[in-house]
């Protein structure tokens, strides 16, 4: 079945390499994160929360090692 993404009919993997966005959006990755917890923790991702909470400090300007 087609994923349609990121166009109508094309069936690619999804990744931001076939992403329009040069990013994720941080704005959705929020919303998410507050708005629906067990979508969120469904990720799977052990380090998802650090690397979500590393990704702010970067965002806001921090630096770190």
């Amino acid at each position: 079945m087609p994923t349609n993404y990121p166009t109508a009919g094309e069936d690619m993997a999804v990744t931001l390499s076939n992403s329009n966005y040069p990013e994720f959006s941080r704005a959705y990755a929020e919303d998410l994160r507050e708005s629906w917890p067990d979508i969120w923790r469904a990720g799977g991702n052990i380090r998802g929360n650090e690397a979500y909470e590393l990704w702010g400090a970067a965002k806001d300007g921090s630096e770190s090692e």
